[in-house]
C-alpha cells in the first residue's frame, strides 16, 4: 500500500449534518426547563421578572397553587420608622467632639494654644468669639458641634478644617519632618501645631511679599490709616493741592525720588537681570558701534547709532522698549554717537571731516563746516594737516568746549553753539603732542574757573592725552600748555583711556588686555612726578581692550574688547576685583561694541555686531 494513500487515525470525516446557527443558539433542556418551572421560584424571583417582561406578578399561596397578586395584596414595604424625618434630618455631619478636642489641646501645653489662635486669625485680628448658628436641624440624636476661637467678624477662613485637631503626627518616624523639630527630642505634635510648623517652614523659603504684609499690618491697626481731609480744611491749603497737582500734571518727568544715594554694592555677587532687547522694535542693520544712555536720570531715552547710517532712540521702560525716532546721515557711517552733556542735542561723528548734530527740542539735523582745522594744524613744509576723521571727540563737563583729536598727535579744541549746536561751530586752539594720539579725557575743572581758564588765572581746565607708547600729557586749556607728563612703565601699547567718579579713577586699556586703574593723582597736574603706579591691573581679559565705561555711581566699571566674543567683565571698584557670577558662559554677548550705563546705574546696555543691544538691570540699584 502506498504510505501516501494510508488514512490518518486522528483525521475523522465527519458525515452528519452541518449545525446551524439555530442549533447552537438553543438553550441546554435543563435550563429550559428551569426557566419554565413556576414552582421552584421564590416570590422575589417573580417580582423582578414581572418588573423586567412585563409579566403578570404570580405568588405561590399555598403548595401546588398559584395566585395573582392585584395591587393592594402585594407585600407592604418594611416600616424603617423614619418616614417622618425630612431628606436634610437623614445626614448628619461628622464634627469631632469640643471637649475632647479642648482636652487633646490643653495636654500639648501653652504654646499648641497660641499657635491655634494665631491660625484662626490669619486672615483678621478681631478678638470677637464667633456666635453659634441661630438656627439648628432637629435631629433623634444630638449632633456633635464645634467653634472657633477666634472667629473673622466678616467670615472664617475657609480652610480651616477642625478635625485636624484631632490628628497626632510624629517628627522622628518620617525622614521628611525632621526639619520641623525645635529640638532633637521633640516627636509628637497635634495637628493645629503641625500645620503652624508646615507655615513657618514655606515662609522660610519663600517670604511674604511687601505688599501683604503691608495688608496685614492695616488689619490688625485699622485705626492708624490716614482719613480723609475734612470739608473744613482752609482755602488756601486746597489752593496749594491744587497747585502740586497742576505741577505734577504740567510735566512728564519722574515723580520718583532720584536724589538718595545708593548703598555699597557688594563685592561678592552682582544681582543682574537680563531684560528684552534695548533695540527689539528697531534692530540696527550693522553692528552697534555706540549705545548712550541720556545724562538726565529723569529721561529714559537709549541712542543706538552704527556703520548702517542710522541713529534710533528708544524709550526705555525694561519691557517693551518702544522705538521713538530713526534719523538717517546718508553720506556719515556713524562711529561716535554721544549726548551733549546738557541733554538737549546729540552728537555725531565719523571717519569724515565733519560732524552732525541733532537736536531733540526741534528736531532738526546740523551739519558742521568742513575743513575746520586745515589752516590751523600744518606740517613743517607748511602743507595742511588734512584731518579726515573726527572719531575720537568729547565734550567737557559742562559742554562748552569739544576735544578732538587729529593725526600727527594733534587735539583741536572747538567751541560749540548753545547746546552743542555744530552749526556755530569754530576752533579755537590746537595742541600738539610729540606722538600719535591714542585717546583723550577731560580731567576736570580745578580752582572754580570758566572753560578757557579766565576767571583771573586761578581757575582752568585740564585735558589729559595719551600716546600710543602710553605716555600721558595733562595740559592746561587756558594756557594753551602742557603742565605734565607721566608714563606707566608697566604698559605696553595704550588703546583706551575713561575717568569715573569725576576724577576719582582713571582706567588706562592696553593692547595686551590688561587695564590699569589709577586713583585721582593720575588726573593731577599738581603731581611733579613722572611716573604712575596703579591701584589695581585688571587682567581678565586677553585682548586689546575697546570699551571702558564707569557707572555714575562709580561702584561698577565695565571693560570689553571687541577683537574677540564674550570679552566683557565687570570690574567692582571699592575692592577692585573682578565679579565672577556674571557673565557666563551661556551669555549671550557675542562681539561686544560698545557698552554704557544708564544714569541712575539701574540699567546696562551692551551693543554687538549682531546689530543687538542686549539690556540688563542692576537689581542693587533699582528694579525695572
Amino acid at each position: 500500500m502506498n504510505p501516501s494513500q494510508t488514512r490518518r487515525p486522528n483525521k475523522r470525516r465527519k458525515y452528519g449534518p452541518k449545525e446551524t446557527s439555530l442549533s447552537r443558539s438553543k438553550p441546554p433542556i435543563a435550563t429550559s426547563k428551569r426557566l419554565q418551572d413556576e414552582t421552584e421560584k421564590d416570590d422575589e424571583e417573580r417580582r423582578l421578572e414581572s418588573l423586567l417582561f412585563g409579566t403578570p406578578l404570580i405568588s405561590s399561596t399555598a403548595k401546588g397553587k398559584q395566585k395573582v397578586l392585584g395591587e393592594a395584596e402585594k407585600p407592604a414595604a418594611e416600616n424603617s420608622g423614619l418616614d417622618h424625618l425630612a431628606d436634610s434630618e437623614l445626614f448628619i455631619t461628622d464634627f469631632p467632639d469640643e471637649e475632647a478636642v479642648l482636652a487633646k489641646d490643653a495636654s500639648q501645653g501653652e504654646e499648641t494654644g497660641s499657635q491655634s489662635s494665631s491660625i484662626s486669625d490669619s486672615d483678621s485680628e478681631t478678638d470677637t468669639e464667633a456666635e453659634p448658628p441661630s438656627s439648628k436641624p432637629t435631629t433623634s440624636a444630638k449632633a456633635p458641634t464645634w467653634s472657633m476661637s477666634k472667629a473673622s467678624s466678616s467670615k472664617p477662613s475657609v480652610w480651616l478644617d477642625p478635625s485636624d485637631a484631632a490628628v497626632t503626627i510624629s517628627l522622628k518616624d518620617d525622614k521628611r519632618l525632621r526639619k520641623l523639630r525645635d529640638a532633637p527630642e521633640d516627636d509628637q505634635i497635634g495637628g493645629l501645631q503641625y500645620e503652624v510648623k508646615l507655615r513657618d517652614q514655606f515662609e522660610k523659603i519663600n517670604p511674604a511679599p511687601a505688599w501683604a504684609t503691608a495688608a496685614r499690618e492695616k488689619l490688625r491697626n485699622p485705626n492708624a490709616k490716614q482719613k480723609r481731609r475734612r470739608s473744613s480744611v482752609s482755602s488756601q491749603a486746597s489752593s496749594d493741592e491744587e497747585n502740586d497737582v497742576e505741577e505734577l500734571l504740567h510735566g512728564t518727568g519722574s515723580i520718583i525720588n532720584t536724589d538718595h544715594k545708593p548703598s555699597l554694592l557688594p563685592p561678592t555677587k552682582l544681582d543682574i537681570l537680563g531684560l528684552r532687547d534695548a533695540n527689539q522694535t528697531g534692530r540696527s542693520e550693522s553692528e552697534v558701534s555706540s549705545v548712550r544712555f541720556h545724562p538726565s536720570p529723569t529721561v529714559p531715552v537709549l541712542l543706538t547709532a552704527g556703520t548702517d547710517r542710522r541713529l534710533r532712540l528708544f524709550n526705555i521702560d525694561g519691557l517693551t522698549n518702544p522705538i521713538l525716532q530713526t534719523i538717517h546721515t546718508p553720506n556719515l557711517p556713524i562711529t561716535n554717537a554721544q549726548f551733549h552733556p546738557s541733554g538737549q542735542s546729540i552728537f555725531l561723528s565719523g571717519a569724515r571731516p565733519y560732524f552732525v548734530t541733532y537736536d531733540l527740542q526741534s528736531g532738526t539735523t546740523t551739519e558742521s563746516p568742513r575743513g575746520l582745522w586745515s589752516s590751523s594744524s600744518v606740517t613743517e613744509d607748511g602743507k595742511a594737516q588734512g584731518d579726515r576723521s573726527m572719531e575720537i571727540a568729547k565734550f567737557s563737563d559742562d559742554g562748552k568746549l569739544l576735544a578732538v583729536g587729529g593725526r600727527g598727535g594733534y587735539v583741536h579744541l572747538l567751541q560749540c553753539g548753545t547746546g552743542g549746536s555744530g552749526a556755530s561751530a569754530q576752533v579755537i586752539t590746537s595742541l600738539k603732542m610729540n606722538r600719535p594720539l591714542k585717546d583723550l579725557e577731560w580731567c576736570g575743572s580745578y580752582g572754580g574757573g570758566n572753560a578757557l581758564g579766565e576767571a583771573g588765572g586761578s581757575g582752568r581746565l585740564e585735558l589729559m592725552t595719551m600716546s600710543n607708547e602710553g605716555q600721558v600729557y595733562i595740559w592746561d586749556v587756558g594756557s594753551r600748555r602742557c603742565v605734565r607728563t607721566w608714563t606707566d612703565e608697566s604698559m605696553y601699547g595704550a588703546s583706551k583711556v575713561a575717568r569715573g567718579g569725576a576724577g576719582k579713577y582713571f582706567a588706562f586699556g592696553s593692547k595686551t588686555g590688561i587695564v590699569n586703574v589709577y586713583g585721582d593723582g593720575a588726573g593731577s597736574s599738581q603731581s611733579s612726578t613722572t611716573s604712575e603706579t596703579p591701584l589695581k591691573a585688571i587682567q581678565n581679559l586677553v585682548n586689546p581692550i575697546t570699551s571702558v565705561r564707569f557707572d555714575p555711581s562709580c561702584q561698577v566699571m565695565a571693560i570689553a574688547s571687541k577683537y574677540k566674543p564674550a570679552q566683557l567683565r565687570m570690574v567692582h571698584l571699592p575692592s577692585l576685583t573682578v565679579f565672577s557670577n556674571w557673565p557666563t558662559t551661556s551669555t549671550p554677548l557675542g562681539v561686544v561694541m560698545s557698552v554704557d550705563f544708564s544714569a541712575g546705574s539701574e540699567y546696562f546696555a551692551v551693543g554687538n555686531n549682531r546689530g543687538r543691544v542686549l539690556l540688563y538691570n542692576l537689581k542693587h540699584f533699582g528694579t525695572r
